[in-house]
């Protein structure tokens, strides 16, 4: 498999992400940025939710790379009035989460709360959420899944005139929340999540904690370049 390497601009930006994210304390910004639950604050600033583990393959699981790209073209929202529009017209341009779900999967209905919490907390800085289907779905499929998640929450789903992403992209597991520019380059990914409700409060915390630091690191580089 061959890939493209990316334009300096997003090595920069990708380079820069990552630098930060090794260097950041988490429990800075949990603590200044998170409206966490009482009591739950102090223990993710001592350990938060190690990801780690989970981005490494495992029972036939592939994961994207950071840097990897999705077509945001190949997606389109699934709307009451019929319309399609994609996620590339969407975002227009703007960094935001997107969540690989499969409205067949038991754990992405188990995850709504999970879901639910991260969008609340990333709406209130204006971070785009958006839910995304990596291969196509039924209509039935994917409104009953939106009623669970929430209406107010977009849903994107494949191209059925298009082939599937590669492997690592649409064999990920579901849930699997990724953080991507608005050129679809994926920045940072948080696979999975729990079957109980302390953990996966955890992880929409670590989540939340992690792209709130990203977003000030990229507000940061746009910044210095302005100043350039």
């Amino acid at each position: 498999m061959k890939f493209r390497l990316l334009p300096l601009s997003d090595r920069i930006v990708l380079g820069f992400v990552v630098g930060c994210m090794l260097t950041l304390p988490l429990s800075v910004w949990i603590t200044r940025k998170l409206d966490a639950p009482k009591g739950m604050t102090a223990a993710l600033a001592q350990d938060g939710f190690n990801y780690n583990s989970s981005r490494e393959p495992a029972h036939g699981y592939e994961f994207p790379g950071y840097g990897e790209k999705i077509d945001l073209a190949n997606l389109k929202e699934r709307t009451v009035t019929g319309s399609q529009p994609t996620l590339a017209e969407k975002l227009g341009g703007r960094t935001a989460i997107l969540v690989a779900v499969d409205p067949t999967c038991s754990f992405c209905f188990l995850a709504a709360d999970q879901m639910r919490f991260v969008h609340d907390q990333t709406a209130k800085t204006n971070i785009p959420y958006y839910l995304v289907a990596l291969r196509p779905i039924e209509n039935a499929a994917a409104t009953k899944y939106r009623e669970k998640v929430g209406l107010d929450i977009p849903l994107f789903i494949w191209s059925n005139n298009q082939p599937l992403p590669r492997k690592s992209l649409s064999q990920m597991p579901t849930p699997t929340h990724m953080l991507v520019n608005g050129k679809g380059t994926i920045l940072r990914i948080w696979p999975g999540s729990s079957s109980e409700g302390t953990a996966r409060s955890r992880m929409g915390t670590q989540i939340v904690a992690d792209t709130l630091a990203i977003m000030d690191a990229l507000d940061a580089l746009k910044r210095a370049e302005k100043k350039n």
